[in-house]
């Protein structure tokens, strides 16, 4: 599927471009593709004013025209997250995503600051606070 590639991908470049300790950064998007809705939510954490670790959730509602493909879509989503540790799960009404991962894992070497974050996650449409 191409928005599970596109998820993923998105998935991705949002772990490398950020980390997560003392401030902490909430971010959130809502999203509409293929009738998909999606609400993601992103939390950083920093310690002093560099990244410490992050958490993002994507909750995916399908339309009712999707629910009978369920099961394939979820597992599009597994074979292209790229998110070591990423876990896709069921909901009533469609999935949800959920990957966390620390500085020393993202290979950040600690160097993204809490303004760098915030303006990338606020240029890919996100509101932070």
């Amino acid at each position: 599927m191409k928005k599970g590639k596109l998820l993923a991908a998105s998935l991705l470049v949002l772990l490398t471009m950020t980390g997560c300790g003392g401030k902490k950064l909430t971010c959130t998007s809502e999203t509409n593709s293929l009738g998909m809705e999606m609400k993601s939510t992103v939390d950083v954490n920093f310690k002093g004013d560099k990244v410490n670790a992050m958490k993002i959730v994507v909750d995916v509602t399908l339309p009712d025209s999707m629910k009978e493909q369920k099961k394939t879509i979820m597992e599009s989503f597994e074979k292209e997250n790229t998110v070591k540790d990423a876990k896709v799960k069921e909901t009533k009404n469609g999935f949800k995503v959920e990957g966390s991962a620390d500085a020393k894992t993202l290979g950040t070497d600690n160097e993204a600051k809490y303004d760098d974050v915030k303006k990338a996650l606020e240029a890919s449409g996100y509101k932070c606070k």
